[in-house]
Parts: structure tokens; sequence; C-alpha cells
């Protein structure tokens, strides 16, 4: 069995649900392309590969998708293209789309949560909620003192998370029917392009940096430094090494410039892969990195999440190193479809989690 991950930090931790998952599918070739802090629009920069090589895409991002809404733009912008990832994933091969929430709603669902399951039913897809499992099995499965959640609110407990992508893993061995593509799903995958820094000519230092789940080609930009694009259509965002980039950068289109915040950590020993989004999305041009001495209006500057711009982290070099950018030819107020199933056919995967779970308890 071949499965693709496509996560955020929930998909990355050491523990979590990817260990049980893993432990459970020992023969499997499980390929994890999640990156932490950034939204689910990201995964867009992906689907140019394609998907009919793998038996299953898991899909996780509405914990980021809940904190950087506002950074993406407006919860209907994002919620049309996480669609459109979603429905190009499902039009391709078996899409199960991981639903992972803050701990403010643990009694409750937010609107993202209640929308990306909705999207499964549009696609075709499986839905499966980590989140209610959190809140209805938790307590009962977890030693007293645990907690639900890190101190942070975001990450479930791992060992909870461990428990369930076992499970995850061992319903996933015997669902042969479930792993399919979806009739119901259309691939958008010709609306989304994308530049790389291998592509692209410009007066900077072209070099490979590694984390210990990925690799990344990058563009090392100098202050002054500028890239030009290509490429028609809505620039939805930046794919960048967080771990050595801090600079303001200038970007220049059709309908004038922005200053985007990219201040990070620009000495981290090992990549850290973040993609970065533009607000609203913006028909990029060119981007230009700013010199030290720049001092633009501050109200000008567009904030990123997980900037460390205006805190006490020390200040480095000026630079930027350039991953990708992620264009979109698709439209915010295209209407979502209407589910071409019954909303309990997403969530065989999800209750049969469930009466596992229910099984192991009455041991």
């Amino acid at each position: 069995m071949k499965i693709l991950i496509l996560g955020t930090s929930n998909s990355i931790l050491k523990n979590g649900w990817v260990l049980g998952l893993r432990t459970a599918l020992p023969d499997a070739e499980i390929t994890n392309h999640s990156v932490g802090a950034s939204p689910g629009t990201q995964f867009g920069l992906n689907l140019s590969s394609g998907f009919t090589q793998y038996d299953a895409v898991l899909f996780d991002s509405v914990i980021n998708d809940e904190n950087q809404c506002a950074s993406v733009g407006s919860e209907i912008l994002l919620n049309r293209i996480v669609y459109e990832i979603i429905s190009t994933i499902s039009a391709q091969t078996a899409a199960i789309v991981l639903g992972f929430s803050n701990e403010m709603y643990l009694h409750s669902h937010s609107g993202m949560y209640t929308q990306r399951r909705r999207l499964a039913e549009i696609c075709g897809a499986q839905f499966v909620g980590f989140h209610e499992l959190v809140e209805k099995f938790g307590r009962k499965l977890l030693p007293q003192g645990e907690t639900l959640f890190d101190s942070a609110g975001t990450h479930p407990n791992e060992a909870f998370q461990s428990f369930c992508g076992f499970l995850l893993g061992r319903f996933l061995a015997q669902a042969g029917p479930l792993l399919q593509r979806s009739p119901h799903a259309v691939d958008f995958s010709a609306r989304f392009q994308s530049e790389h820094a291998g592509d692209m000519a410009a007066p900077g230092t072209l070099l490979t940096r590694a984390s210990s789940i990925t690799t990344r080609e990058l563009l090392q930009l100098p202050p002054g430094a500028s890239l030009s694009f290509r490429t028609a259509g809505t620039c939805l965002g930046l794919s960048i090494d967080a771990g050595a980039t801090m600079a303001l950068a200038a970007i220049d289109g059709p309908h004038g410039r922005r200053i985007k915040d990219l201040w990070y950590d620009p000495g981290a020993e090992n990549l850290i892969v973040k993609f970065v989004p533009l607000r609203d999305g913006f028909p990029l041009h060119s981007l230009t990195v700013l010199a030290p001495g720049a001092t633009p209006d501050a109200a000008a500057i567009e904030p990123s999440p997980h900037s460390t711009r205006g805190t006490d982290a020390p200040a480095g070099d000026i630079k930027l190193s350039f991953a990708a950018a992620l264009f979109w030819s698709g439209q915010a107020d295209d209407p979502l479809p209407t589910p071409s199933w019954p909303p309990e056919r997403s969530l065989i995967l999800h209750h049969g989690l469930e009466v596992m779970i229910e099984a192991h308890l009455q041991r």
C-alpha cells in the first residue's frame, strides 16, 4: 500500500498519529509531505505531481486554517481553494480528510471544521473527525492526569493520536472498497501553477537544505535582489525556508505594490519549510528583498503568521530563502457544489474507528 500524507504539524509530531499509522502498516510505503504552521492552500503546490500512484492521500489542515484564515483572506476564498485541492485528489485516488481542531472548540465545532466535513461529502472523500474522537474517548483512554491537548491547544495528546492512527491503519488494511477515487470529484489541477527556485534566473545563491522529513532547493536572495514571475493568475503565497529568512519583501503586480513581512529565523541549522499566504491573493510580477535601511510605513506592511518582527527575537542578516510561488486561476465566488451522496457515506471510516475504540474499551 502506498500512502501520501499532506498535513500540518499534527502530521509531523514524532509520536503522533503518523507513528501509529506506520506501526499498523509496517509494509506500507508512507510518504509524508506535511508542512507545519501553514494553511491548507499550500497543497496546491502538490497537484502537479499527481496522485494516481497512491492508494490513499490523507489531508490534514483544519487547525491551521482556523488559525490563519485571515491571512489567506476570506473564509469563502480559503474553502474554495481547499475544495479544489481535495476534489483533485479525490478525482485521482482515495482521499481521506482528517479533522483536527483547536482545543477551544473541544465541545463545539468551528465553522472551518464543519465546512471541511462538508467538503469531504462534496468530493466523495472520507472524513475522520479526530476532534470528535478526542472529545468522546480522550478521557476514557488516557491515564488520569494526562491532558487532552498540549499547552498551545493545537495538538491533541500524542499517545491518543498514536492509538487512533494505529486503528486507522488497521482499518485501511482491510478497507479495499473505500480506497477508490470518487466519480463525484472534479480534477482542478490545471488551475494551479507554480514557479520553483531551481527554474528561475536570479542574482542569488541556489542551494539545497534538508529537514528530518523533506528537502528543498532554494534561492537565497540578498537585500536588493529581485525575482520575476511569468505565471498569470493570482499568487496565493510563497513557500520559503523560514529557518534562513529574515526580510521585508516588496511584491509588485498590475494592482500596485505590497510590502510583505517575511521576518523569521535566519540562523536555523536545518530547513524549516513554511508557506506564507498572500492575503486575498495577488497577481504577482516581481518580488524584491528590501535593503536593511528601507523603512516602509508600518501600516503598509502585510503581516504574516508566526512572524518574529517586533518581538525580542534577535535580528540577523537580511535574506530571503525562496522555494516556490503558487498561482491559481480559479474564482473565489464560484459556488461550491452540493454533495452527491448522503453525509453518512463520508463517515464510514470515522464510524469504523469509533466501533474499534468502543471494542477496545470493553475488553
